[in-house]
């Protein structure tokens, strides 16, 4: 056999010097070599079908007892590799130009090589019907095209002759130009993603959106209703347990809520907890019981929609413990929060506003009375943009600065915040020039969402009142202004009056406290019946505390009396006289009036007198 083999390999010089292969054998023409006449792969792999064929056609004998058993060859091409190469390598020594080509084949990675094809005929043998072996063994880097380009298609047995391999061979070559193959090139791109980190199976099953990587807690509140947990008083007793295990009073309100909720039967339950309340005022809650609700409260979280612990003695460190159990993500049906009137800082605000950014229906946010200062300010500056679903904010007595009103009025100034109440009452202003006054004019300019607005103790003057009543006359949206305790006069009576004597929708105005009729004039009392009398929407006035004399309430009086929409008046702590008393006793006591007129006083006559009394609520 290796004499054979070493006969059509000397052959091969004299061929290659002979005239063009005939295209009846060997199909199409040969490319011509381009350098030095050395041969190229191809014209090897061609000519050496050529001589194959002769050397099967004197050994016909032996070719159809191979072609009978096809498949001892592969094992033989597998198996046996490195030992049939070594015994070519000593028969057939390579001659300096095929060390060459085999170099180039090498380097190509797309052509065959002199050892590649000893190592076909070296695996088949001289009994195999064609010069091709079996499978592939290249790298995944490097693909050369050892065994031909047409070994996956045809194999040894399945009647394919040396003529069409060598066809299948150009053919694959000149089409792909030399690239390697599909499959190679999916196994270079699948190997490049495992170098750089890529996990096959996360391409598959794909990365996980943030949306989706919620806990398995999330999981399991879908679908919980309040009563799950409140059925038999379960949260209840849970809640006196836990307040015994630390031997903290249970909460009067808490208990009381609870069972209220279990006996309303909704989905959802209610915690309302005022400090303010005088039966829990000496007991009111503090971290500790934060603490317990934290232990309590967690699993219920999901139901909750009210909580309201106003007016207790929560600090930072409670609120952190609030935020961490009962606020967030997990608190999908709460709607009202207030922590008015607690101990809450800048640091607790921080983690406060924080975490009600995930909380998706919250509605009602009440902070008043707590020293949140510039800091915690700015940080509801920011709360507030990013929820744009929040509708009512309290931020009264909590220490904010003018940097903070500029901000916030920054923020409503874009329309995004659908805020339609805003309480900013006594802050800490110590400018003169009232640039807090414009800044919040400026905005209620275009805001089209609020409805109703506390600028109270703004240390609002006549001035900047003329510059906010400019910018209200083209807002057609607020229903409700509050200015009391401010620095207001007669001039800044005045101004309101061209307010509500214009195409006003005000149906609320809050004056109290302010200076109208401070030493007895009575000129902004005037201005302010002329404009009531012309009115057809304001339903509530409150001017108590204007020092308003006997003058000025008798021209109230007459505007009032003509005034069909007015419902409420607050003129009670006024310096009445006779004559002003018995004016308002007539309106008052009218029962041909189309609305009753309710007021924060009452007129009784004794003897041909009349005292004014205060009425509560």
């Amino acid at each position: 056999q290796a004499l054979l083999l070493g006969w059509g390999i000397l052959a091969l010089p004299a061929m290659a010097e002979s005239p063009a292969p005939m295209e009846d054998e060997l199909g199409p023409e040969v490319p011509v070599p381009a350098e030095g006449g050395e041969e190229s792969p191809q014209e090897v792999l061609a000519e050496d079908g050529v001589v194959e064929e002769a050397v099967y056609e004197s050994i016909g004998e032996e070719q159809e007892a191979i072609e009978a058993e096809p498949a001892e060859a592969e094992p033989a091409a597998e198996g046996g590799s490195d030992e049939v190469e070594g015994a070519v390598e000593e028969a057939l020594p390579l001659s300096m130009e095929e060390e060459q080509e085999a170099s180039e084949g090498v380097e190509g990675g797309d052509e065959a090589t002199p050892e590649a094809e000893e190592g076909e005929r070296e695996g088949s043998g001289p009994e195999e019907p064609g010069p091709e072996t079996g499978e592939e063994e290249a790298s995944p880097g490097h693909m050369p095209d050892e065994e031909g380009a047409g070994d996956e298609e045809d194999a040894p047995g399945e009647g394919t002759t040396p003529e069409g391999e060598g066809e299948e061979d150009r053919g694959s070559q000149e089409a792909s130009g030399g690239a390697t193959s599909p499959e190679a090139e999916g196994v270079d791109e699948e190997y490049d993603g495992e170098q750089a980190g890529e996990s096959p199976i996360a391409e598959l099953e794909g990365e996980p959106e943030p949306a989706a990587m919620a806990d398995q807690d999330d999981l399991e509140d879908d679908g919980c209703s309040a009563q799950d947990f409140l059925a038999e008083e379960a949260l209840l007793q849970d809640y006196i347990q836990a307040s015994t295990d630390v031997a903290r009073k249970p909460n009067l309100l808490v208990k009381r809520s609870l069972l209220e909720s279990e006996a309303s039967g909704e989905s959802t339950f209610s915690i309302r907890a005022p400090g303010s309340h005088p039966e829990v005022f000496s007991s009111r809650l503090n971290d500790e019981d934060m603490q317990i609700f934290a232990q309590v409260f967690k699993a219920s979280v999901p139901c909750l929609a009210l909580l309201d612990l106003s007016q207790n003695l929560i600090g930072d460190a409670g609120i952190e413990l609030l935020c961490s159990a009962l606020l967030g993500r997990r608190a999908r049906e709460l709607s009202f929060l207030s922590l008015r009137g607690n101990s809450m800082g800048p640091k607790g605000c921080a983690v406060l506003c924080s975490t009600l950014k995930a909380c998706p229906a919250l509605l009602h946010l009440d902070v008043s009375q707590n020293a949140l200062g510039r800091a915690g300010g700015l940080m509801v500056v920011d709360l507030v943009q990013d929820k744009a679903n929040l509708l009512e904010l309290s931020l009264a007595d909590t220490e904010i600065d003018i940097d903070v009103l500029v901000s916030l009025a920054a923020v409503l100034l874009t329309g995004r915040p659908e805020l339609r109440l805003l309480d900013l009452e006594n802050p800490r202003v110590v400018t003169l020039q009232e640039e807090h006054t414009i800044h919040l004019g400026r905005m209620l300019r275009v805001n089209t969402h609020l409805s109703e607005i506390h600028l109270g103790k703004l240390r609002m003057r006549d001035e900047g009142l003329r510059q906010l009543v400019a910018f209200l006359q083209e807002n057609k949206t607020l229903r409700a202004l509050d200015l009391r305790c401010n620095e207001l006069g007669s001039d800044g009576a005045r101004h309101l009056a061209v307010l509500l004597e214009d195409d006003c929708q005000l149906t609320r105005l809050n004056l109290e406290g302010n200076r109208i009729g401070e030493k007895g004039n009575a000129e902004g009392a005037r201005a302010l019946a002329q404009a009531l009398i012309k009115n057809r929407l304001l339903s509530e006035l409150n001017l108590n505390h204007n020092s308003l004399g006997g003058e000025a309430l008798q021209v109230l009086a007459e505007a009032v009396d003509k005034n069909t929409t007015l419902e409420s008046i607050g003129l009670f702590y006024s310096n009445w006289d006779q004559a002003s008393a018995y004016k308002f006793h007539q309106i008052v006591h009218d029962r041909a009036r189309i609305l009753p007129l309710r007021a924060d006083f009452a007129t009784n006559q004794v003897d041909l007198r009349i005292d004014v009394c205060r009425v509560e609520n």
